[in-house]
Order: C-alpha cells, then sequence, then structure tokens
C-alpha cells in the first residue's frame, strides 16, 4: 500500500485484535506498543508509513538488548508491534491468531481491582503504582490461600514483605512498602479490611546511594576508537558522546539539542537544561564541532525533524551507544553519567573554582558540585582526561 497514513495504524490493528478475540488487556498493550512507531514517525516528521524508520527502530530494539537495558520479553514485544505496523502498511491485512488469555486474578480480586482503578484518592501517576501493587499483592494472596481480602492479617502482611525482601533492592521495597501502606489504608476506608496495617507498615529501610566513578582517559579513548565512524549511526555516536565528554552536558540535554542552539558564527552551544530549566551557553570546541559537522553533513538522514540527533528513543540511545561502544572496547556496562563526572572531577582537579564548574555543568545548587569534591583520592587518580576541550575559551569553530 502506498502512502499509507501512519495514524490509522492503531485504529486498523486495534480492530483486527478485537475481531480475533484478544482480550482487553492485550490490546491495550498492543496499542501502547504499536502508538510508538506512530510517535517515532512523527518526532521525524513523518505522517505516513516510512519502512526506514521502522527498520532502525527495529535495530536499536536488538542493540538496546544486546547492551541489557530492556528484557528480551519487551524487546520481542516492541519488535511485534513494529512489524505489525509495516504488515498493515504494506499489505492491508495482518494475521493473527485467536486469543483468550484470561487473567489469572480471581472474579473477586479483579473487581477490587476495577474499583480501585476507578478511585480519585491519589494522583494518577501514584494511582499506576498502586494499582500495579495491588495486582501483584493480590496474586500473592491468592496463592496463599486466601480467596477473601477480610482474611489478611498481620502475618500475611510480614510474609508479603519477607519474600520481597530477598528479591528486589532496599530502594525498591521501600517504594513496595510505601504502595502497599496506600493500598491498605484505601482497603481499610472502604470496608473491605478491619485494619489499615500501618503499623506493621512503618518500618524503615536504608536508602542508597551511589555516587558514580568518573570513566578514566583510557576507556574514553577506547570507547572511541571502537565506534565505526564509517556509517551514519557510528557518525551520529561518535558525535553525541563528544559532546558528552567536552561539554559534560546530560543525555537528556544532547537528545534534545536542534539546528538552533548551535551557534556556528560565535562558537557556543546554548540550551535550556530540561533538569533544572537553567540556561547555558557552552563554547563549541572544534573537536565537537567537526563531529556535529559530520554527521549532519554526511551521516543524518533528511528529516523534517528539527533535533539534531535522530534516534527512535532519546534519551536511552545516548546510553545505548555509549555502553555499545564500551562493550566493543572489551569493557564493563557503567552508567553514562560517569562523563559527567569526568569532566567536573578534572575541572575540580585542575583548580577551577567550584561556582565555575557549576556553571559549565549547570547545577542549580552549588552542594551537587561538592560531590565531585567528596570523591576519594582513588577515583580522582582514576581520572586523567584532559581538560583540553572544556576549557572555558578553548578553540572555537
Amino acid at each position: 500500500m502506498k502512502h499509507y497514513r501512519i495514524d490509522n495504524a492503531v485504529r486498523d490493528l486495534v480492530s483486527v485484535f478485537i475481531e480475533s478475540g484478544y482480550t482487553s488487556k492485550t490490546i491495550a498493550e498492543h496499542k501502547r506498543n504499536i502508538q510508538k512507531v506512530v510517535n517515532i514517525h512523527h518526532e521525524q516528521g513523518e505522517y505516513f508509513y516510512n519502512p526506514q524508520i521502522v527498520d532502525h527502530y527495529v535495530f536499536q530494539l536488538k542493540e538496546m538488548y544486546d547492551l541489557g537495558t530492556i528484557s528480551r520479553s519487551r524487546k520481542n514485544a516492541l519488535i511485534k508491534a513494529a512489524l505489525y505496523v509495516r504488515e498493515i502498511a504494506t499489505t492491508g491485512i495482518i494475521a493473527v491468531g485467536v486469543k483468550n488469555i484470561q487473567d489469572k486474578l480471581s472474579l473477586y480480586y479483579r473487581k477490587i481491582l476495577e474499583t480501585i482503578k476507578l478511585s480519585n484518592d491519589w494522583s494518577e501517576a501514584l494511582k499506576r503504582n498502586i494499582v500495579y501493587a495491588a495486582h501483584t499483592y493480590f496474586l500473592f494472596l491468592m496463592d496463599s490461600g486466601i480467596r477473601d481480602i477480610r482474611e489478611i492479617s498481620e502475618e500475611t502482611v510480614w510474609c508479603y514483605v519477607i519474600q520481597k525482601v530477598s528479591t528486589v533492592a532496599p530502594n525498591s521495597l521501600n517504594t513496595i512498602r510505601r504502595n502497599l501502606k496506600h493500598l491498605h489504608l484505601w482497603l481499610y476506608k472502604n470496608g473491605y479490611t478491619q485494619s489499615d496495617f500501618s503499623s506493621v507498615l512503618s518500618f524503615t529501610t536504608p536508602s542508597v546511594s551511589h555516587i558514580e566513578k568518573p570513566v578514566p582517559l583510557d576507556e574514553v579513548t577506547l570507547m572511541f576508537q571502537a565506534i565505526d565512524k564509517e556509517t551514519a549511526i557510528g557518525k551520529r555516536n561518535y558525535a553525541m558522546l563528544m559532546i558528552a565528554v567536552v561539554t559534560g552536558m546530560r543525555s537528556i540535554d544532547i537528545a534534545a539539542l536542534k539546528f538552533s542552539d548551535i551557534d556556528w558564527i560565535n562558537g557556543e552551544i546554548r540550551i535550556s537544561q530540561k533538569k533544572t530549566d537553567i540556561t547555558l551557553a557552552l563554547p563549541l570546541t572544534a573537536d565537537v564541532g567537526e563531529a556535529l559537522k559530520d554527521y549532519i553533513l554526511h551521516g543524518r538522514p533528511e528529516s523534517k525533524y528539527t533535533n539534531i540527533f535522530l534516534t527512535s528513543r532519546p534519551p536511552r540511545a545516548i546510553y545505548g551507544a555509549f555502553n555499545r561502544a564500551r562493550s566493543i572496547a572489551g569493557l564493563k556496562k557503567c552508567s553514562f553519567h560517569g562523563l559527567r563526572r569526568t569532566v567536573g572531577t578534572n575541572m575540580i582537579i585542575a583548580g577551577i573554582p567550584i561556582t565555575t564548574v557549576a556553571q559549565v555543568l549547570g547545577h542549580s545548587e552549588i552542594s551537587s558540585t561538592k560531590q565531585y569534591i567528596s570523591l576519594d583520592s582513588v577515583h580522582l587518580k582514576e581520572c586523567t582526561l584532559g581538560l583540553e576541550g572544556i576549557a572555558m575559551k578553548g578553540d572555537k569553530v
């Protein structure tokens, strides 16, 4: 089919799923995944099906799975949705099997869950968390032989918490406890239980925080050597990571860079940070400028999209590019934020005032920048990246 309007994909495919007997839950999941394919087209200024966009999306999903950023089941579900779009756009029909998958929850628990979904006691975001927590909790209750929620005791709640202790991190356990406390308070207020079990769910969990290590110079060098700059994706990844290494910009800001943010005449990158809303003017150094020009002129596909970097899942694509290059170079996966640590820590080592470092990194509070000083001496010795690219008055394009 020529000139298939991408906006029709959700409508056309959902109709097929309904006719094939899929459950509402399964249809909703497919709909979300198909909508992602539609959104990617819109982000790149396309309103008709474009096979190149779908091929690139599928490639990125496989890349993300290889890097461990998404699970096998998630990758397969998203790819299946992309292939459904391809099939409906090119042939007008798709072949799907008839489904009749039943929710594992009993009718009794499903009714309670549906009532929770209709509640106005929480924000929509919190409600989604509580609904998910309730579904998991109700499955546990059923497995424990509790068919009526009035049978819940303190021992029941403790058993559930203890089960979670061995499977989740402390921070996740605290989230589970908080959502469960909200859930039980709601059950108590609405007459489902005789107690809100607040005494059981008032325990505290240790908070675990990690200070990311800066990425050493030798690893940065190996990372760049692993990128194939002869390919379009390689040119894109090289430019994105060069910006990160030189300027310390966050991945979300790199992904959001627009052509209008680059002042080629004055040699500056001007952005409004997504996280802090602080406006920054960073030097457009020669190395960054050359990487950008190579991608824009020789690697970037033609598109109406105003963002410089074309990617289906910003800023995850930047994290994926970073760790894929590290993997090819034989290095272990690490946090992309480590590159930002590298820039900040090297500036501190070089004696640049902390107020200046805070300005370059766009920190809204000096306390955020002080973390770079608090890194121990071992970490400081590991960080040996030169400052040529991040000097406030470095070479400009």
